[in-house]
């Protein structure tokens, strides 16, 4: 759902394909990979493909359906607060099963959730 929400935005911004897909990319791993790097981990999308598959169907259907999906756009926004609040959970435990003190577990969970997205509103920002 990040990947199509930041492919979409950056379409919305009239950014050409490649940076709607790399915008799309971002959304979608940016806060995970924050995390991860802060605990001194391999993003999880460097090892199982999976990740990048998923991400990149989701770009590919952002780019495909781009005018279909405007008209579906509350839906898509319900299907964001789920996913942030979905992945603002799985930082939180990911950070706590690496030992991370519940603090900063908190702010973990907030990176995870958030930073994808704000790194790609600042981009499409930057662009005009």
């Amino acid at each position: 759902m990040f990947a199509i929400s930041g492919t979409l935005s950056a379409k919305r911004k009239d950014i050409d394909i490649f940076g709607a897909a790399f915008l799309g990319f971002v959304t979608a791993i940016g806060g995970g990979s924050m995390r991860d790097v802060f605990l001194n981990l391999r993003p999880v999308w460097v090892n199982d493909s999976n990740y990048l598959i998923a991400i990149f169907l989701g770009i590919l259907i952002a780019i495909v359906f781009n005018r279909q999906l405007y008209g579906y756009y509350r839906t898509l926004t319900l299907f964001d607060a789920i996913g942030i609040s979905f992945f603002t959970i799985l930082g939180v435990q990911k950070s706590l099963n690496y030992e991370s003190n519940v603090y900063a577990a908190i702010i973990f969970g907030m990176f995870t959730a958030v930073c994808g997205g704000m790194t790609e509103i600042f981009c499409s920002m930057r662009h005009h």
